[in-house]
């Protein structure tokens, strides 16, 4: 029935002349029809576009410009200097600073352009620390840039002789790697604002949710009109009616070294870290999570009728609407609060109220709560990006993070190397290259025996 007063929608629709003035897409346009779109595939394709949208609005106007007519209209760089009156290089320029700003918008939750995001590491050796100058950081990130937006001057890619210089300048540091494949995955993300394009055949499909304009002959279809918004808003409401309180238990895990990001049909977001499991049970009534073991980032849908809650173990966390991420070890659990309000309760304790930068550490019948700096917070985020931030940890520690994504695992075989102390950004799913970094940055000797990774302090 919903499908025949659909098709009876469009073809009324189409036959008055009904003209569209808003249209929201699937971020990538796939969906052949309305079927196939999913509840939880809608609302993930709409916060992310959403999201494009915003970081869009923050940039600045002649760099939006140029970044909407070569990511919306997909004109080339060439084709956008002509449109503008304005020369290649100048558009080229405007691209680089686009995407560094972009590359920021899209960060994390928590991750903008100080913190963590203004703190990639590199192999240089000061105080037995590998760290990184935000100067430096700076010069590499514009380096980058400047190489992604030579790179989308032409369709062909970089010119051979060019390609070698990126790759040398790429395998000079592993801070210049980080750089580049941060802000030219923000790069690539940006096309999905393609879906904006209101020319798109794909778009003038029935694939999304159109709004009315005007009549072409008002006298004539003003009610057909009104019929058709009622039909929208009836069947609109039944799909969301329907959607909300029919959504079984729906059980989700991740390997070693796998991200997973579950859109549920409240509206509430997840990203699940390495090697985590977790349940999720939404209804019309109730909004709950068992998390068994593991990490996640919870963007959480406000809601004040129905608080979400969240198992672990013998914890448990209640939120409206909020943001934060949760880190199951056993029977212990981390709470680091992004936004909003979290309240932790252990099985013999009285509850405990989180709010913004709070930290917290649940162990059986007690909640320890520590107050945390917007850096530290985005370190510990990192993962979302999967990255590693750390900030004045030991070697000891370090290893025992990256240990939790790879195959291959870190032994540190000595106290003294074990008390080394590392700060920097690195690739969560790169341990050999951090290895290698030890080497250089430390002198210390590495070994690779099967799947393990043994670290020792030099012979003396």
């Amino acid at each position: 029935m919903l499908s025949t007063a659909r098709n009876l929608l469009i073809d009324r629709a189409r036959r008055a002349q009904i003209v569209a003035i808003e249209t929201f897409a699937d971020m990538d346009t796939l969906a052949p029809t309305i079927d196939e779109l999913t509840p939880e595939r809608h609302l993930a394709a709409r916060s992310e576009l959403n999201l494009l949208q915003r970081a869009l609005n923050l940039l600045p106007a002649r760099c939006r410009e140029v970044v909407e007519l070569r990511k919306i209209e997909g004109l080339s760089q060439r084709e956008v200097a002509a449109r503008m009156g304005i020369t290649e290089d100048t558009v080229e320029r405007q691209v680089s600073k686009g995407v560094r700003a972009l590359a920021v918008a899209l960060h994390a939750p928590g991750l903008a352009s100080s913190g963590a995001a203004a703190r990639p590491g590199s192999a240089l050796r000061k105080e037995g620390t590998i760290q990184m100058k935000s100067k430096e950081l700076n010069e590499i990130e514009a380096r980058a840039a400047d190489w992604i937006a030579e790179r989308d001057r032409s369709d062909a890619g970089l010119p051979p002789e060019r390609q070698v210089a990126l790759d040398a300048w790429l395998d000079a540091s592993t801070a210049h790697r980080v750089a580049f494949l941060r802000l030219d995955h923000a790069w690539r993300r940006a096309n999905r604002l393609q879906a904006l394009q209101s020319a798109s055949p794909a778009l003038a499909e029935p694939t999304m949710w159109l709004g009315l304009a005007r009549l072409a002959r008002p006298q004539v279809y003003r009610a057909a009109a009104g019929i058709c918004l009622a039909v929208l808003a009836l069947l609109a409401f039944t799909l969301v009616a329907d959607f909300r309180t029919s959504q079984p238990a729906q059980n989700y895990a991740t390997k070693r070294g796998q991200r997973e990001s579950v859109a549920l049909s409240d509206g509430s977001r997840l990203t699940l870290n390495t090697a985590t499991q977790l349940r999720t049970a939404v209804t019309a009534q109730t909004r709950e999570v068992w998390l068994e073991q593991g990490e996640a980032f919870f963007d959480i849908a406000h809601d004040p009728q129905r608080p979400f809650v969240i198992h672990a173990g013998r914890q448990t966390v209640t939120v409206l609407g909020t943001k934060f991420s949760l880190l199951r070890e056993g029977e212990q659990l981390r709470v680091a609060v992004l936004e909003g309000r979290v309240q932790v309760k252990s099985a013999r304790g009285n509850p405990v109220i989180l709010t913004r930068d709070d930290a917290a550490l649940a162990d059986g019948g007690n909640v320890l709560v520590s107050k945390k700096s917007s850096e530290q917070l985005s370190a510990s985020l990192g993962w979302l990006q999967g990255k590693l931030v750390f900030d004045e940890v030991s070697l000891a520690d370090a290893a025992r993070q990256f240990n939790r994504y790879g195959r291959m695992q870190l032994v540190i075989e000595d106290d003294a190397a074990a008390g080394i102390g590392i700060g920097g950004v690195f690739d969560a799913n790169n341990v050999e290259a951090f290895a290698r970094l030890l080497h250089a940055g430390f002198g210390l000797n590495v070994q690779i025996a099967g799947d393990e990774i043994r670290v020792s302090s030099p012979v003396r």
